[in-house]
């Protein structure tokens, strides 16, 4: 019957850990080779080895085994799988040493040691919790609920039915002797718990878990949310330090800044000592602010100067309504993206608001957040690369059920983790390059729109423009590795027109630098990047983000439009990278940057911050509200030693004019508010306060059994050292007491203590001593003294034989309550 046992929690097991692998799309993520040989084969290795190298299992066959043998094993099992499959790293370590552990040393004390079906009944608890945290999986979102309605029901009944065939199981092999008509009376015991427990369990779960069915309103017609005007003492404070500080905005990611590349703002020291800066300006509102700067380098004629569009509103929606604005906003074309981008309307005038989409809360900026990674060229430009090129690509829509770790080292140098958090409204995670640690995404409809949250870690790069043009060019070995992101498969009349434009742009640059030194310099690795963004300051940027990337598109824009959005220069960006021998590819997503925070913006994290209780650990200077108008489109460059750095091309174009600038469009963010349930008052049934109630009274009574229990022990103790009947009485329940609690057959009450003695050997001496000194009515002169000291002498021997020795008889003694029955 044990090797039933063994089999059915065996089979339990394996059920337990394929069932991800059969939740999807509810748990899309696939166990690494760490989890697939820690789950799939350490721990039921270590399972059998524990059980079939047993001396005991092997006691009827006439096998001769050491019993250190299992151990022995098992031990070297677990070195194995550390030396060859876990690349010495901690985590791995730690889970196959603990995993191989836990599984040899349970089902040892399950199988062979006193009390192993209770220790087997408490881990079916524990899978079944396990199982049931798995199930709530398939209800995580409403699509996940439509595709996955028969796993939901299959788990379920699984659960259910496989529980209650495993219970039997254990029942079964803890009490092979019992008669049949006692295993019926436990049989009916048992149902009439287990019957009302699933009962019980059936009205606390919600009513639609598993058929979870999803109505939808079938009144289309809604009238259009008004938005209300927010004025916030926020947004005055903003633009009060815009007019006190020097003004960025214009437009561009970067801003009017002498920085050209986000890595000179994202070193997060740097960001410190700014910020204190901004602070002691504040504080000091006589001093005269910075200077203007000079005529700006390489930005063209400047058609983006001049002052910008203040007048922009931040209005709010209730957030019940929210969802109904974005459906008829998306059916009237009015969302728009791209880096401040959005629809412009006639004559420039601005065709649409822009709305929230998520807030990150970040110590440095900008932010570059990636939704996708781009590195497949065709006619059409660049396409999302497959998860087995770029597997950060199944970072947006994978399911975690636990901590996503960066498993690839990365060698890059100048790299440092930054902590961001993301509160969202889009199902699709985006992360900043280059993601170490991801945590599992919660959902919390709380604070609707805003239902899901999630913490990263990036490794951010630190590198400045200084560390990369002392870079050496790529090696054979890394451009064999990276001949993905080298592919150039462009036809002859388009590749011209981009050769032609890249070789203008590196002797336009060459040009330039040997105006600004008196000796001529070979050109560097980072030479050929200089020169392609450098190439772009003629180019116009607009904002918006129009998914026009065909090759004669780009082709066009690069020679003769000279206009366009963020996926233009992006994409055109990579291209010419790949053409000059540089790794590239493109990347899309949004973008948090202080330079597209107008004081609307600023506004609306303030009201945000008020209402959304994760927000307020952050400092308002660390929160950026994301908005349609920041979908945005970059290029990444790999260069040796500091590996993938993301560049902003449009930094080193001729800005978007002020009425154009799609960043300074209306801003519009939901009105969260505590959500109220207002209904007509009933009575509903406190489950709850009973449960309470209940739950203090059997612990109450428990606890008053055993303090009862304890008082009559410490009663029995002093009575026995008296002399006379009491003290031989005291003695005779104290044995009793003391075999009761270490599992002894309890004494019936029709049975002398003599009687009682056949059952238990080792004491026959002390129950006739007993029986002499209770019933015996003549003595000599000092026999009685006598031989009620040997009967004391006689009850110290004879516990101590009685005794059963171990960790499991000393918890039993000191929690058992058989006792009382005397």
């Amino acid at each position: 019957m044990k090797t039933i046992l063994f089999c059915s929690r065996l089979s339990l097991y394996l059920v337990l850990i394929i069932t991800p692998v059969l939740l999807r799309p509810a748990v899309a993520i696939a166990y690494d080779s760490t989890g697939i040989v820690s789950w799939f084969v350490l721990i039921p290795l270590q399972m059998m080895i524990a059980y079939f190298l047993h001396p005991s299992f092997f006691k009827k066959r006439s096998f001769r085994f050491h019993p250190l043998m299992g151990p022995l094993l098992s031990i070297l099992i677990t070195v194995i799988g550390i030396l060859f499959f876990s690349d010495i790293e901690q985590d791995s370590l730690l889970l196959f040493s603990i995993s191989s552990f836990l599984a040899f040393i349970s089902t040892r004390l399950i199988f062979f040691r006193r009390g192993g079906s209770f220790l087997a009944a408490l881990e079916v608890f524990f899978f079944i919790f396990v199982y049931f945290r798995l199930l709530d999986f398939t209800r995580s979102a409403p699509e996940i609920s439509h595709q996955s309605p028969w796993m939901a029901k299959s788990l379920l009944f699984l659960l259910i039915i496989s529980f209650l065939l495993h219970s039997a199981i254990i029942y079964a092999a803890s009490f092979p002797d019992r008669s049949n008509q006692r295993k019926r009376k436990e049989a009916l015991v048992f149902t009439s718990i287990v019957v009302p427990l699933l009962l019980v369990l059936a009205y606390l779960s919600p009513n639609d878990f598993v058929k979870h069915e999803i109505l939808f309103n079938e009144w289309n017609e809604k009238p259009p949310p008004t938005p209300q005007d927010l004025k916030s003492e926020q947004g005055d404070l903003g633009r009060e330090k815009e007019k006190n500080s020097s003004n960025h905005r214009n437009g561009l990611p970067l801003g009017n800044r002498k920085e050209k590349y986000p890595a000179q703002l994202q070193n997060p020291k740097e960001q410190q000592d700014k910020k204190q800066q901004e602070q002691n300006l504040d504080q000091k509102p006589n001093q005269k602010s910075e200077p203007k700067s000079e005529k700006k380098p390489e930005q063209g004629s400047g058609q983006g100067s001049g002052q910008r569009k203040d007048s922009q509103r931040l209005e709010g929606v209730p957030a019940d309504q929210w969802n109904d604005l974005q459906r008829m906003q998306k059916e009237r074309g009015q969302q728009g993206g791209g880096g401040g981008g959005g629809k412009q309307g006639k004559d420039g005038e601005q065709g649409g608001k822009q709305h929230a989409i998520m807030i990150i809360a970040s110590p440095t900026h900008p932010v570059y957040a990636a939704e996708a990674y781009l590195g497949t060229l065709t006619s059409e430009g660049f396409s999302q690369s497959s998860p087995k090129e770029e597997p950060l690509n199944l970072l947006a829509g994978q399911r975690m059920i636990e901590t996503w770790k960066n498993r690839i080292r990365s060698k890059d140098s100048n790299r440092k983790i930054v902590s961001m958090f993301f509160l969202s409204t889009l199902e699709k995670r985006v992360v900043a390059y280059l993601p170490y640690q991801i945590q599992p995404t919660v959902k919390n409809i709380k604070y609707h729109p805003f239902d899901l949250s999630y913490h990263v870690q990036s490794r951010i790069s630190t590198s400045q423009p200084e560390d990369w043009i002392l870079s050496r060019d790529i090696n054979p070995d890394e451009k064999r590795n990276l001949k993905y992101y080298l592919e150039v498969p462009l036809s002859s009349s388009v590749k011209q027109r981009f050769e032609h434009h890249l070789k203008k742009s590196r002797a336009s640059y060459q040009k330039k630098t040997r105006k600004d030194s008196s000796t001529q310099k070979e050109e560097k690795y980072f030479d050929k990047i200089r020169s392609i963004l450098r190439g772009f300051k003629s180019h116009q940027y607009e904002l918006g983000f129009e998914d026009k990337t065909s090759l004669d598109h780009l082709s066009d824009f690069l020679s003769k439009t000279k206009k366009g959005d963020c996926t233009e220069f992006s994409h055109t960006t990579a291209i010419l990278g790949r053409l000059a021998d540089v790794p590239s590819r493109v990347v899309y997503g949004y973008l948090a940057s202080q330079d597209l925070q107008t004081p609307a913006h600023r506004g609306g994290v303030y009201h945000l911050r008020k209402k959304i209780r994760f927000l307020q650990k952050y400092s308002l200077d660390d929160l950026y509200l994301i908005t349609s108008a920041h979908h945005h489109a970059w290029v990444q460059f790999w260069i040796p030693n500091y590996g993938w750095i993301d560049f902003e091309t449009t930094s080193f174009a001729i800005p978007p004019k002020p009425s154009q600038d799609a960043n300074n469009m209306d801003v519009i963010i939901p009105m969260i508010e505590e959500k109220k349930i207002l209904s007509k008052p009933t009575f509903v049934f406190p489950w709850r306060t009973i449960l309470k109630i209940l739950s203090a009274s059997i612990c109450s009574v428990i606890f008053l059994l055993y303090l009862y229990r304890l008082t009559r022990g410490v009663v029995y103790l002093f009575a026995s050292r008296s002399r006379g009947e009491k003290g031989i009485h005291a003695l005779q329940k104290r044995i009793l007491l003391a075999l009761a609690s270490d599992g002894y057959p309890i004494k019936p009450y029709f049975q002398t203590t003599l009687e009682y003695s056949e059952k238990i050997p080792p004491m026959e001496k002390f129950a006739k001593l007993y029986t002499m000194l209770r019933f015996r009515m003549n003595y000599s002169s000092g026999e009685k003294e006598k031989t009620e000291q040997e009967y004391r002498a006689c009850f110290v021997e004879t516990r101590k034989k009685l005794r059963k020795t171990g960790p499991y008889p000393f918890l039993r003694r000191i929690m058992s309550l058989r006792g009382l029955y005397y």
